[in-house]
């Protein structure tokens, strides 16, 4: 299942209900594409197997990313705005850009 909000893109035609089952009976993407699928369902799933697995790796959270971040070097309220603003627009966050305060 994509999420159109983060640019996920998913499979098309497959949504949150048969995305939720597949998943549920095959434990996770990989096992999924070796499981038996019914023809029509496994002949979408494979023309879209990049999709699939490219929006897996979107929503994956990393967890092993080197930071050079301390908690306590960071006073709340108090940054850059300039600074802030050029960062989201660099992420392509432009809603937020607006939000700041």
């Amino acid at each position: 299942k994509g999420d159109p909000s983060d640019n996920i893109p998913g499979v098309p035609g497959i949504g949150e209900k048969t995305a939720l089952q597949l998943i549920k009976e095959a434990g996770n993407l990989e096992n999924l594409y070796k499981d038996l699928l019914p023809d029509k369902l496994k002949e979408k799933l494979f023309q879209y197997k990049e999709e699939a697995f490219f929006s897996k790796e979107l929503t994956q959270i990393k967890t092993n990313i080197p930071l050079d971040f301390k908690l306590k070097d960071c006073q709340w309220g108090k940054y850059d705005k300039e600074k802030a603003a050029q960062i989201l627009k660099n992420l392509e966050f432009y809603s937020l850009i607006n939000r700041l305060p």
